[in-house]
């Protein structure tokens, strides 16, 4: 996806660079040396700002309407001086609706995707306990889906007011 970016950005400067270079020799006029890599330089920044900063609402756009984005994480950095503006959105969990499953008693199974801009996306099957701040990973559930309650030593505290927890108790009931 990043190649595809790389020379968007390179065909959108060089274009840019084009249509000034036309608009000139249109008019009869003759553009300054410094003016066609000024303008180029200037679009391909302005595309690669663009490109970067719209990732998550590209990718949010094409998810189901089942899926519930439920945490997005910012990312600041020096070298990108407009992200200490605009922070940008560099990954994301959500989780599927379909994926999710009512175990016994207060706990849900619920598949979350962890999605990364840099890093590609994973799917992690976790069980959420609804009454207690808990929560347990099922990764032998990615092969066999079937759910059931994990056993004791498997369990992880967790923040009472954690969103994922908070989402999937919300979709049990759904």
């Amino acid at each position: 996806m990043s190649a595809f970016l790389l020379i968007g950005t390179i065909v959108s400067g060089i274009g840019a660079a084009g249509v000034v270079l036309l608009a000139f020799r249109l008019t009869g006029h003759r553009a300054p040396r410094w003016l066609l890599p000024v303008v180029a330089g200037a679009v391909m920044l302005t595309m690669h700002i663009s490109l970067e900063g719209s990732w998550f609402r590209r990718l949010e756009a094409q998810l189901s309407d089942r899926t519930v984005v439920v945490q997005t994480f910012a990312r600041q950095s020096w070298w990108q001086p407009w992200t200490l503006i605009w922070p940008q959105t560099v990954r994301f969990t959500a989780i599927d609706q379909d994926g999710v499953a009512p175990l016994a008693g207060d706990l849900v199974q619920v598949e979350v995707w962890l999605v990364d801009r840099f890093h590609g996306s994973s799917r992690v099957v976790q069980v959420y306990d609804c009454a207690t701040p808990r929560r347990a990973d099922r990764f032998e559930a990615m092969a066999d889906p079937a759910p059931r309650p994990p056993g004791e030593g498997e369990w992880v505290r967790i923040a009472p007011d954690d969103p994922l927890r908070r989402t999937a108790c919300a979709m049990r009931g759904a």
